[in-house]
C-alpha cells in the first residue's frame, strides 16, 4: 500500500473511531471504498479491535495490474464513462476537455443520483476519478482475518469478471468470500432501487446472524 493510500485509510478510521472508539466494527464500501473498508478492517485488526462485519460492493483489488504503466487521465475518464453508458466522441476528452453540459442531461434522464450536480461539481467528480483510479491501482492490501460478504454486479461483462472477480481479493482474506450476485452494473448497485433493496435484504439477513 502506497503513502496515500495507508492515509487515506487512516483518515477514515479517526473519523470511526472518534464516533465508535471500540469494537466490534460493521464495515461496508462500495468501488475505492470497498478498498477503504478492507483497510480499515485490517488496521483494526492490527490494533486488537474485532471486526464483526466486512461487506465488499463490486470492488477488486488490482494487484493483477501491477507492473502495468497507470493509465493517462483520458484513458481513467473514457472508462468511467463506457463504465456507466454514457457515449461519447474521444475528441471531446482531447487536451482535458469535458463534455460537461451532455453528460448533465445524461444524469437527469436516467434519473441518477448526481443529476443535481453543477458544472463544477460534474467536473470535480472527474478529477475524483482520476484520483481514485490511481490510489487503487498502487493499492497492495493487507491480510483480513475472516470472512467478507461480497456484492458483484451481475450485468458485468464476462470477460471482465473473469479479470477480476470475487476471488481477486483470495491473497487477502483467510476467511470465506461469500458472493452475493445482484441484477445491477456498477453505478446501479447503489443507485438502482432494485439493487439497493437487494444488498438490503441480504445485509439484514447477515446483521440478524451477528
Amino acid at each position: 500500500m502506497c503513502i496515500r493510500d495507508r492515509k487515506a485509510a487512516a483518515d477514515y478510521l479517526a473519523h470511526l473511531r472518534a464516533v465508535q472508539p471500540e469494537g466490534p466494527y460493521r464495515l461496508l464500501g462500495w468501488s475505492i471504498g470497498g478498498h477503504i473498508a478492507h483497510a480499515i478492517a485490517t488496521e483494526l485488526q492490527r490494533q486488537g479491535e474485532e471486526v464483526e462485519l466486512l461487506a465488499i460492493l463490486d470492488s477488486f483489488p488490482m494487484t493483477w495490474r501491477h507492473g502495468e504503466s497507470v493509465p493517462a487521465e483520458r484513458e481513467i475518464v473514457a472508462a468511467n464513462l463506457r463504465g456507466i453508458g454514457f457515449p461519447f466522441e474521444e475528441s471531446e476528452l482531447a487536451d482535458g476537455a469535458f463534455p460537461v453540459e451532455r453528460y448533465r442531461e445524461f444524469l437527469r434522464r436516467g434519473n441518477y443520483a448526481m443529476a443535481h450536480l453543477g458544472a463544477e461539481e460534474i467536473l470535480a467528480m472527474k478529477d475524483l476519478w482520476v484520483n481514485n483510479t490511481r490510489l487503487m491501482w498502487g493499492f497492495t492490501p493487507g491480510r483480513f482475518t475472516g470472512d467478507v460478504m461480497f456484492f458483484t454486479a451481475g450485468r458485468t461483462a464476462a470477460d471482465i469478471l473473469r479479470r477480476r472477480g470475487p476471488e481477486t481479493w483470495r491473497p487477502f482474506v483467510t476467511g470465506e468470500i461469500r458472493d452475493h450476485l445482484i441484477d445491477s452494473d456498477h453505478e446501479g448497485i447503489m443507485v438502482e432501487a432494485s439493487a439497493v433493496a437487494h444488498v438490503g435484504r441480504l445485509l439484514d439477513e447477515m446483521l440478524d446472524t451477528l
